[in-house]
């Protein structure tokens, strides 16, 4: 796939607007998503997708993950600042691509929170590249990966991580947003504005012409 014409925002670097559904894309995502877009059919702003060669998911699911304690599904808020974990699995004999969530703090639930087929001997290639992407708009967010482990093969399994060994989050629960603002002629001003998000980060917001 050629990224040269790809876009930002709701399409991630990955698509446009022409090459959105494409059979030549050849792209598998998982989407971790926060925002609902009805250009995309999404169900609501805080759910897990399956997405194969499109934006629009063609499984999905609001974030939740399976309490063994309580035998229910427990509702998760991807806005939580709270780390989480999730696993992709995908059986080549069944054909079935399955996603679990949980907290950070949990083991790996008996059940996965979205289980579907799809054939993916269709869409992966014998050369793929395997990574992480993130768009943020049309509001401000910041995103992290704190950890993460691939594997490929029938038989193969991802390695586990060490959660003792994983980095923190930045801190939260500041009640203000430092932003940077470059006027022309004049020097550089720091001014403190209120942000509903409650994270501490610095925007270069450029200058303004005359």
């Amino acid at each position: 796939m050629d990224f040269r014409l790809a876009t930002a925002a709701q399409y991630f670097g990955l698509f446009n607007a022409t090459t959105v559904g494409n059979f030549s894309n050849h792209i598998f995502a998982v989407e971790i998503d926060t925002l609902k877009n009805l250009e995309f059919q999404d169900i609501d702003s805080n759910h897990v997708g399956i997405d194969v060669n499109n934006p629009q998911s063609i499984a999905s699911a609001s974030a939740s993950y399976f309490s063994e304690a309580e035998a229910r599904n427990k509702s998760l808020d991807l806005k939580s600042a709270k780390p989480m974990q999730i696993w992709i699995d995908y059986d080549d004999i069944d054909m079935v691509v399955e996603v679990t969530l949980a907290p950070q703090s949990l083991p790996r639930p008996s059940k996965p929170l979205l289980s579907t087929r799809v054939n993916l001997s269709q869409v992966v290639r014998d050369k793929m590249f395997v990574g992480l992407v993130s768009s943020t708009s049309p509001s401000a967010s910041s995103h992290y990966v704190l950890g993460w482990s691939f594997s490929q093969g029938r038989k193969a399994q991802a390695r586990s991580l060490d959660l003792s060994k994983l980095p923190t989050l930045p801190r939260y629960g500041m009640e203000f947003t430092q932003l940077c603002v470059r006027l022309l002629g004049e020097s550089d001003k720091v001014m403190k504005i209120r942000n509903g998000s409650s994270k501490w980060c610095i925007i270069n917001v450029g200058q303004f012409n005359q």
